[in-house]
């Protein structure tokens, strides 16, 4: 059996321990900002299946979205708050994923 004291030492180990992780990890993924937007941006995507001619005589069975491969660039500006709205005509359950700059928050 453990004796008392090397059980709370072994216990203030593992607290700071966690402190320490819990602090790394505050570094390397700080706490969102707040949204403080300059502009809304809003877009709506549509993802559907299309028939696109490749060739001739070569036709392709795409999922588009809003009807091009690939689909629609978005553009917007340092704090622009982007809201999309997103419907999903296929009959597969479908997503979307967001790029950005690393300096730049993304909120799904």
């Amino acid at each position: 059996m453990v004796s008392a004291q090397l059980h709370d030492r072994l216990v203030v180990v593992l607290v700071a321990g966690l402190l320490v992780i819990v602090a790394i990890l505050a570094f390397v993924y700080p706490l969102a900002r707040p949204v403080q937007a300059q502009n809304v941006r809003e877009f709506s995507l549509t993802a559907q299946p299309a028939n696109i001619t490749v060739s001739a005589g070569v036709v392709w069975n795409a999922w588009t979205y809003n009807g091009t491969v690939p689909g629609p660039t978005l553009r917007v500006r340092v704090g622009d708050l982007v809201r999309i709205h997103f419907t999903n005509n296929l009959d597969l359950r479908h997503s979307i994923h967001v790029h950005s700059r690393p300096d730049v928050y993304v909120y799904v």
